[in-house]
């Protein structure tokens, strides 16, 4: 997996939600993925394109990361990739 991930993410609390992470820029990652045709979310924040590039817009919002991880800047990219890829199976 090939990314893109500067100080892409800050903190979020906002007390209407479970997200506590947000994008404050674009994240672009190359995936071992083939679909058959570019796949777009309903908000328009996820694109995945055919030439396996998950596009997750900026002020696209996580929970960050779960399970026995703690919310480090090195578990970011992963929770960002997790709840992206999820949203769209849904």
């Amino acid at each position: 997996m090939h990314a893109c991930l500067g100080s892409s993410v800050i903190a979020l609390f906002n007390g209407n939600t479970d997200d506590k992470y947000r994008a404050s820029e674009s994240i672009a990652v190359i995936l071992p993925l083939f679909p058959e045709k570019e796949l777009c979310s309903d908000a328009k924040m996820i694109n995945l394109l055919r030439e396996r590039l998950l596009f997750i817009s900026a002020g696209y919002s996580s929970d960050g990361p779960s399970g026995p991880t703690i919310d480090t800047k090195s578990f970011m990219l992963g929770a960002f990739v997790h709840d992206a890829l999820y949203e769209m199976l849904r």
